[in-house]
């Protein structure tokens, strides 16, 4: 195989290498002259024995072949060619052109073939596409390559994260396990009466460690959404149903800020074919954040009706909005063009992940905002489960 570094390194340095056979001494030395004239590098060989040990001893750039030597032809010395150096271009030189000919040399990857006599200007051009052609074929080569490599270190990076945050999730809960589980036990009285505030506090504790594991299992979800592993425990329910699971989670964090929770919801939602765990996070995780940004004395209002065949919820705040920048990168992953660390990330990565889960359900999510003091809505759209689905269930 053709050393590709040192054919591109000869281009760029525009001085390719070129082999000319011919049996004829005449045309040789007068092609020889004229593409020395051209800076090219000029190896020659008056018969098929001496081109292929040229060949088996250089790399070239480009072959210039007579057709008929006299212990081989040019498509035999051709496909030599292509057997030892794959990125060499091979121009052919007859005095019998034919559409038969014309076949063959496409068969044995011939890149050109030139009548003789051969005009000097011509054989000049044909090279020099011959070497354009082929400077192409080797960075794309190249740039393949790389591709590859970045590809494999992304893998790699992608398969270490995985296993960082694997290991992370664990040495991180292992405690919180242990924080939870006294707090529940102080909680009881088992270890003595506790004042209705010290309650207040284990509460706030427990549901702050209750906080942090869904933040663990964000990450962890995350991740799995990256390797394209969401799993879903579909079943169905009545949308009111899972409002009132999500609700509790943020009970003690609303009495905190004096931000009380307002519902607007139909006396009764349809039913929704729905993994309620993963849709309770999505619920819970945008009333976090209404209430994250909500203004103390304020309130934030839980809307859910149905629309057609979808049930829409709404969650509103007069809080901190978000400007027009922002909005277009909110349910990305990653931060947005010169925005500051840390100023939205664990924002921007709950929201990633309550797109994901929202999507795989057939469904949509959204926010508005009219601006960065002007308050949010977000809302979530799920399609409703059909009756003759229902029956079936």
């Amino acid at each position: 195989m053709t050393d590709s570094n040192q054919l591109h390194a000869r281009i760029t340095a525009g001085t390719p290498s070129i082999l000319l056979v011919d049996d004829d001494a005449n045309i040789l030395d007068t092609a020889k002259d004229i593409l020395e004239e051209a800076q090219y590098v000029i190896t020659t060989a008056s018969n098929g024995a001496q081109a292929i040990q040229q060949l088996d001893q250089n790399e070239f750039n480009v072959v210039v072949v007579d057709f008929q030597l006299p212990d081989a032809t040019g498509l035999e010395l051709a496909r030599k060619v292509r057997e030892r150096n794959d990125h060499t271009c091979v121009i052919l030189m007859t005095g019998h052109a034919s559409l038969e000919m014309a076949v063959k040399a496409i068969q044995e990857a011939v890149y050109d073939y030139l009548i003789k006599p051969v005009d000097p200007s011509q054989l000049k051009r044909t090279i020099e596409k011959a070497i354009e052609k082929q400077r192409l074929t080797l960075e794309n080569k190249q740039l393949v390559k790389d591709l590859q490599q970045t590809n494999e270190a992304i893998s790699r990076l992608d398969s270490l994260k995985s296993k960082m945050l694997t290991v992370l999730s664990h040495d991180l809960r292992t405690p919180l396990s242990s924080i939870r589980g006294y707090s529940e036990l102080l909680k009881s009285g088992v270890k003595g009466r506790m004042t209705e505030a010290q309650k207040k506090m284990i509460e706030i504790t427990i549901q702050e460690a209750d906080h942090l594991n869904g933040l663990i299992g964000d990450l962890l979800d995350l991740a799995n959404i990256d390797a394209g592993r969401l799993n879903l425990d579909l079943r169905p329910m009545p949308f009111n149903e899972v409002i009132d699971k999500a609700l509790p989670r943020v009970k003690l964090v609303s009495e905190m800020k004096e931000l009380p929770i307002e519902t607007v919801l139909e006396a009764s939602l349809p039913v929704v074919q729905v993994d309620v765990s993963r849709m309770v996070q999505v619920i819970s995780n945008l009333l976090r954040s209404a209430l994250k940004h909500g203004t103390r004395g304020g309130k934030i209002v839980v809307q859910a009706t149905e629309k057609g065949t979808m049930v829409e919820l709404k969650i509103s705040h007069g809080g901190q909005g978000f400007n027009a920048e922002q909005l277009k990168s909110l349910f990305v992953s990653s931060k947005a063009p010169g925005e500051p660390n840390g100023s939205m990330d664990g924002l921007r990565i709950g929201l990633a992940i309550a797109r994901e889960i929202v999507l795989a359900h057939g469904g949509d999510i959204g926010v508005e905002s009219r601006g960065t003091e002007q308050g949010s809505t977000f809302w979530i759209k799920l399609p409703i489960m059909r009756q003759e689905a229902l029956n079936v269930v």
